[in-house]
């Protein structure tokens, strides 16, 4: 499968080719998270996790990597056109900017941090929302999804850290 993907893509367009499936493959798991009673419109945000985490250890991809992701998880989620893709692309250039810092933080401000960047990611989500409808969105909802991330943020970690390794071991061919 790598060996047909190198052949018909350079290794950088691998990366976003790879990079678009798995987060297909993370909304669709998302949204079938979904159909758990518990967690009913209340799934963990494991794409943010996702575009978080490969920010950390692969760096910055092209812009409208990140928007096309966004564009198909709003579709997918029937979210307003647009809301989470402008929050992540307002947020992108900040992890920029904290990327050389945040990856030679070890596990604990790591969880810090992303912690911090799940708070600016949410509320501008809120803040779009009030600026839209003139309404505040149901805060319990989104204070549990983030408390629900945050718990399973551990979990995620180990399951994309392999994912990491395969992108590095492209890289390097």
């Amino acid at each position: 499968m790598l060996d047909l993907i190198g052949r018909a893509f350079p290794s950088k367009y691998q990366i976003i080719f790879i990079k678009l499936i798995l987060s297909i493959f993370i909304i669709i798991f998302e949204i079938s998270l979904s159909q758990i009673h518990f967690l009913y419109q209340k799934t963990p945000y494991i794409l943010y996790t996702f575009i978080y985490f490969w920010f950390l250890e692969i760096g910055l991809m092209s812009y409208w990597v990140y928007f096309f992701i966004g564009i198909f998880y709003d579709l997918i989620f029937g979210n307003n056109l647009g809301l989470s893709t402008i929050s992540i692309l307002l947020l992108v250039p900040i992890l920029t900017l904290t990327h050389p810092y945040i990856k030679n933080f070890d596990y604990t401000k790591r969880f810090l941090s992303f912690a911090i960047f799940m708070t600016f990611l949410l509320s501008l989500k809120t803040t779009f929302f009030f600026i839209l409808f003139f309404k505040m969105p149901e805060i319990e909802f989104i204070i549990f999804q983030i408390l629900i991330t945050l718990i399973f943020y551990p979990l995620l970690f180990l399951f994309f850290s392999p994912t990491s390794k395969l992108i590095n071991l492209i890289v390097r061919e």
